[in-house]
């Protein structure tokens, strides 16, 4: 029998960070955490008990999540991949992209990624932060696993060219800009998306409501 006021108080700090990292906006966020319990609540009798209950509860608030999404108009069609520009997945950017993330608060942080066209973040939090594939997030978003490559290139792009137009701003002002160019293309080094994954993976924000 699950206690769901023990499971929301326990689980629900984490899974609104989930929710956070695909929305831009906090009160949608907590609308969709809520909402994804509900559905849980409504389909218990579907946990086969099998695995790990947080991991089912999970799945099934980030199921809440993307519906939302896919029911957001305006969003883009399917794509043919030829049409659109794909990087290497394996591609190594500098090392100053691990400090630079780290010296961001989560704050400023979640405002750069919340930049990206919601198709584009969407692909960027499935595949660099949750660890899915891009054919599983091509059946998850209704996609072509090409257009979900296409996706993550063009997030991670923009997100690195914001940040480092972000750092070059500060550290313009503290005026050390040919240090920051010495460290920028000198040092070869770790990649974006795990400096990325270390500060988003386990983001966690207390709602401000009690359980539905």
């Amino acid at each position: 029998m699950i206690n769901w006021e023990v499971t929301y108080a326990k689980e629900s700090p984490r899974l609104l960070g989930l929710c956070r990292r695909y929305v831009g906006d906090l009160a949608q966020a907590e609308d969709l955490l809520h909402e994804g319990f509900l559905t849980a609540m409504s389909k218990i009798d579907q946990y086969s008990g099998r695995g790990a209950f947080e991991g089912w509860l999970r799945q099934v608030v980030l199921s809440t999540v993307l519906q939302h999404l896919r029911k957001q108009k305006g969003q883009p069609a399917d794509h043919d991949v030829d049409t659109l520009e794909v990087v290497n997945e394996e591609d190594e950017v500098p090392t100053a992209w691990e400090p630079v993330a780290q010296n961001l608060t989560m704050d400023q942080l979640l405002a750069i990624v919340d930049q990206l066209p919601s198709h584009h973040r969407a692909v960027f939090n499935l595949y660099v932060i949750d660890g899915y594939s891009h054919k599983e997030i091509g059946k998850m978003l209704k996609i072509s696993p090409g257009t979900s490559k296409s996706h993550l290139a063009r997030a991670r792009k923009k997100l690195q060219q914001w940040m480092l137009a972000g750092a070059q701003e500060e550290e313009q002002k503290k005026k050390k800009r040919r240090r920051l160019a010495f460290f920028w293309f000198i040092l070869p080094g770790a990649k974006f998306d795990q400096a990325m994954r270390d500060r988003l993976e386990d983001l966690t924000i207390t709602p401000q409501r009690e359980m539905p």
